[in-house]
């Protein structure tokens, strides 16, 4: 198993607030490592019968650019390497995609799969079940309790309009 994925994607979630298709639909043309932003331009979607496909984000403002902290894109360096790494070994069957989250080949991987790990540490740790979505969440809590108002938080995760964040924290 390779865990550096799995810490780069579990960071994204907490920190970004992304949906977990749009953390599968970026790709490694969408971070600026100068400047630490990332920008959620598409969406990984899955239909059963037709597989995993690239799509469009759930709102048009959830295209949006994100500026994250020195740590997490520390882990996407550590993370590139590694997937540099897995790339060389498996030579001319990788199918280079862009894709930042991939499988062995390098086709997108799946979304179940982070959701998958996350299950498998928190009983190992004798932790309580979080779901993937949960972590988006957490990102709106941390953002509301540290003073940002809510209309940045607002755009920050992508909302198409104010009442749906303020349905994740009735604050008065």
């Amino acid at each position: 198993m390779e865990p550096i994925k799995y810490k780069l994607a579990l960071n994204l979630l907490i920190f970004s607030g992304l949906r977990r298709g749009e953390i599968g639909g970026l790709k490694w043309s969408d971070i600026d490592f100068d400047d630490k932003i990332i920008t959620v331009k598409r969406a990984l979607k899955y239909i059963a019968g037709v597989g995993l496909f690239e799509g469009e984000t759930k709102t048009f403002k959830s295209r949006r650019s994100i500026k994250l902290p020195d740590f997490v894109f520390d882990l996407f360096k550590a993370y590139k390497v590694w997937q540099l790494e897995e790339r060389l070994k498996v030579g001319d069957r990788w199918q280079d995609h862009d894709f930042i989250f991939t499988r062995w080949n390098g086709e997108p991987m799946s979304l179940d799969t982070i959701g998958g790990y996350l299950k498998k540490f928190t009983d190992r740790h004798g932790l309580k079940p979080v779901h993937l979505h949960s972590l988006r969440h957490t990102n709106a809590s941390i953002l509301i309790a540290s003073g940002v108002d809510l209309k940045t938080v607002s755009s920050w995760l992508g909302h198409s309009n104010l009442s749906i964040t303020g349905t994740l924290c009735p604050c008065d």
